[in-house]
């Protein structure tokens, strides 16, 4: 699989929708969805006597490149339910031939658990079930990261920021202004962005729980009591 070719800066998971009622041979994976074990209607009792769970995003380990080409190159071909395929390296500009992985092997037979990214692109995956899809889909992948917003270089343009990082850019851009044409500091800017700076460590979180600053490590010794 791929990652769109702009505007995605980072990645944080991946999760891939299982839709088959019977479970695959993956193993404990954590779903995205919990069941209340205190309630339980007649529909999920009769699901929990047959053997079968409800639909739901798995996550996706992501691996370093090493690890997953070591697992997958395990695989033995010679077995029906193991495939292999070639990566050809489109994002070579200007190449005659372009660079080409050849023999990664994968599963058709389990939902996926694993997976790569090679070049900041190509997405690797160990296995896909067959009994659902001929390949993986990308209307069941759910991804968390971070999106880069465009800018244009225009008077009337406006940054696509939160509100409260409207003031820091406003001081930054006039100090920054003051000091090309007058080549000195502008004190007052200078100060209302270190004001600023200051204040978006304590509000640049939605949801704080805990805090930035209970993330942080203690170092202080510890209190005995007697």
């Amino acid at each position: 699989m791929y990652r769109p070719n702009e505007g995605v800066a980072k990645l944080d998971w991946v999760q891939y929708y299982n839709s088959n009622l019977f479970g695959s041979d993956t193993g404990e994976q954590q779903t995205t969805h919990d069941l209340n074990v205190d309630i339980i209607d007649n529909d999920e009792a009769q699901d929990q006597l047959s053997g079968t769970s409800a639909p739901a995003y798995q996550y996706v380990e992501i691996l370093p490149v090493s690890e997953l080409l070591g697992m997958i190159n395990a695989f033995d071909p010679s077995e029906s339910n193991v495939g292999s395929f070639s990566l050809v390296d489109v994002l070579v500009p200007g190449a005659e031939v372009p660079d080409t992985i050849r023999y990664l092997n994968y599963r058709n037979d389990k939902q996926p658990q694993y997976c790569c990214c090679i070049q900041n692109y190509y997405f690797i995956f160990d296995s896909y079930d067959n009994t659902q899809d001929s390949t993986l889909q990308t209307n069941k992948t759910l991804c968390k990261g971070f999106i880069t917003p465009n800018w244009i270089m225009q008077d009337t343009f406006v940054p696509d920021i939160d509100d409260w990082a409207v003031p820091l850019l406003y001081n930054e851009a006039k100090a920054q202004a003051f000091y090309e044409l007058k080549q000195t500091v502008h004190p007052m800017a200078e100060r209302e962005i270190d004001r600023q700076w200051v204040a978006l460590q304590k509000t640049k979180s939605v949801v704080n729980k805990p805090s930035w600053f209970d993330q942080l490590p203690n170092f202080g010794r510890r209190k005995w009591w007697p």
